[in-house]
């Protein structure tokens, strides 16, 4: 841990900078200093007007330096720059429905209803045809999943419905955040090559996703809601029956024998369960919302990169003045 003369040093010239409007170099030097001395940033005096002033200032740099690198994406389209804007809270963010609430990107006037149809997708039917000789070789990997699927998806709520889940709900991933898993399975390693197809929605690391999911006996996930709505949810059928389902808003899907897919838009509040005593295997992936065109995908893969590369050096900075 440094001491206080330390911190002293990084304050005066953090300060210096500042006055220079050296605002790059004042963001890297709070960026050390956090390293430093941490528990001074999180856990520090706030009676304290040095603390309260540096709180603010390395917050509002740490959003400043996305936002310049970012801003001028708004120029694509009119919902690009209203989502950026939502993004950094230049606006406010007004969802299309109640039930819709993407925790992390949300780009409006995107056509907003839980279900969607195959042919609603531009060649998400050829697609399909494409993953037909592999469903096979899907539901045998999805009888060998072991990964919990809640362990790998980001942090859920500590309460007991999603612990009780985590047990149930099992899964192989092929791809995660646009990064493609490997497998001896020369039929899967096949199927992942597909998984460039134009139709998948590919912003790493956001997406592209792809996984079989095993639902248990006696499953039941939990109400949520995705990170955003630039991307639907296909499901694939491997092993499904009449009492497994699924709740998108307001909307209750039940799995028949002749279904062959079901695709919805996961920033809707949505829910799931298997009440069967078999299992509920099907793989998933994401494909981009059909509303979006070519340069706005082009724009949303740009801003998650500029995002991740933001995130692995700024992100622990950017909440910091939300102690105050």
């Amino acid at each position: 841990m440094t001491n206080q003369v330390d911190v002293s040093h990084y304050a005066v010239q953090v300060l210096h900078a500042l006055e220079r409007q050296q605002y790059d170099l004042a963001l890297e030097l709070y960026s050390r200093w956090f390293d430093s001395e941490p528990d001074w940033f999180r856990l520090g005096d706030l009676t304290s007007r040095s603390l309260k002033t540096h709180l603010m200032n390395a917050g509002s740099l740490a959003r400043k330096a996305l936002f310049d690198k970012v801003q001028h994406l708004g120029h694509i389209s009119p919902r690009i720059e209203q989502a950026i804007s939502m993004f950094f809270g230049l606006r406010p963010k007004h969802f299309q429905q109640p039930l819709q609430q993407p925790s992390f990107f949300y780009i409006p006037d995107l056509t907003a209803k839980p279900f969607f149809s195959e042919s609603d997708i531009t060649g998400l039917s050829q697609f399909i045809q494409q993953l037909m000789p592999f469903k096979a070789d899907l539901h045998q990997l999805a009888q060998l999943s072991y990964e919990q699927y809640v362990d790998t998806s980001g942090p859920v709520p500590n309460s007991s419905d999603w612990q009780a889940v985590k047990e149930r709900w099992l899964s192989t991933h092929l791809l995660r955040g646009g990064e493609a898993f490997t497998f001896a399975d020369p039929k899967i390693q096949a199927l992942i090559k597909l998984l460039t197809h134009e139709v998948i929605a590919d912003c790493p690391p956001h997406a592209a996703e792809a996984f079989v999911s095993s639902l248990l006996p006696g499953a039941q996930i939990p109400p949520h809601y995705g990170i955003s709505n630039l991307k639907l949810t296909v499901h694939i059928p491997l092993q499904v029956n009449a009492l497994s389902s699924l709740k998108v808003g307001e909307q209750q899907f039940c799995w028949e024998p002749e279904t062959k897919v079901l695709i919805f838009d996961d920033s809707f509040l949505h829910s799931a369960q298997n009440l069967s005593t078999e299992r509920r295997d099907v793989f998933i992936f994401d494909v981009w919302h059909p509303d979006l065109t070519q340069i706005e995908r082009q724009a949303i893969r740009d801003f998650m990169t500029q995002h991740r590369l933001w995130s692995a050096q700024y992100a622990k900075l950017a909440g910091l003045d939300g102690r105050i």
